[in-house]
């Protein structure tokens, strides 16, 4: 039987690690928001005073509250750190993300035998919503592909991957209310971001360069094994 691969190529400037300034990706973030159409139908606009743990953007028809954030542990921000004990450790942290993608098993999940609370972001997505405000809707913005979206494939919009199964777990466990978790994330075009309601199957897909002086990820190729 013959095994499919997927080949990627990501590419990272000099600069990389200042896309991870709040003021830049959280920029980015609210430009994604205003491409959109289907995700984020209105005009949304920054909130420049959060002296007072203010959210990050405000719908500007209904006050709706959104607070945009990177889903990183500790560890992980700690490697993108430029300090004495050492530079950037990028290669190192996109070898930790790709594991942490690749702990959902759909499966195991089926089998009964994967627990989706127990996998690194469920808990890191877990601690934002306990932390936040009822009353604002979170924004994962992943500058990583950590789920592989296909503009055009119809399995990648019906089916239950690692994010709405995330999703799901947390909705069951901690109990949303009306607060929704939305996901942005690079998609297996160049310059092409999934933007997502994790709440839906919909998934939307914004072409934007801005993010491209920091990191460009594309798919490039399947290949097979035999």
């Amino acid at each position: 039987m013959a095994e499919f691969g997927i080949r990627h190529s990501m590419l990272f400037s000099d600069d990389f690690i200042k896309a991870f300034n709040s003021k830049e990706y959280e920029k980015f973030v609210l430009q994604i928001m205003n491409k959109s159409k289907k995700v984020f139908p209105n005009k949304y606009s920054y909130v420049e005073n959060q002296s007072h743990g203010e959210c990050d953007f405000i719908d500007d028809i209904t006050g709706e509250k959104f607070d945009a954030k990177l889903p990183f542990e500790t560890e992980q921000i700690s490697m993108l750190t430029n300090g004495k004990a050492h530079a950037p450790m990028i290669e190192e942290w996109i070898h930790d993300l790709s594991n942490e993608a690749c702990e959902y098993s759909l499966v195991d999940i089926r089998k009964g035998t994967f627990q989706i609370s127990e996998t690194r972001l469920y808990k890191t997505i877990k601690k934002y919503i306990q932390k936040n405000k009822s009353d604002e809707n979170i924004i994962l913005f992943f500058p990583f592909p950590i789920v592989l979206s296909c503009r055009g494939t119809i399995f990648s919009e019906f089916a239950t991957d690692y994010l709405m199964a995330i999703y799901n777990g947390l909705s069951s466990e901690t109990g949303l209310l009306n607060r929704k978790i939305y996901a942005i994330y690079p998609s297996a075009e160049k310059s092409v971001f999934a933007v997502r309601d994790l709440s839906k199957y919909i998934i939307e897909y914004i072409h934007c360069t801005s993010f491209d002086k920091y990191f460009v990820y594309e798919v490039t190729g399947v290949y097979s094994e035999k």
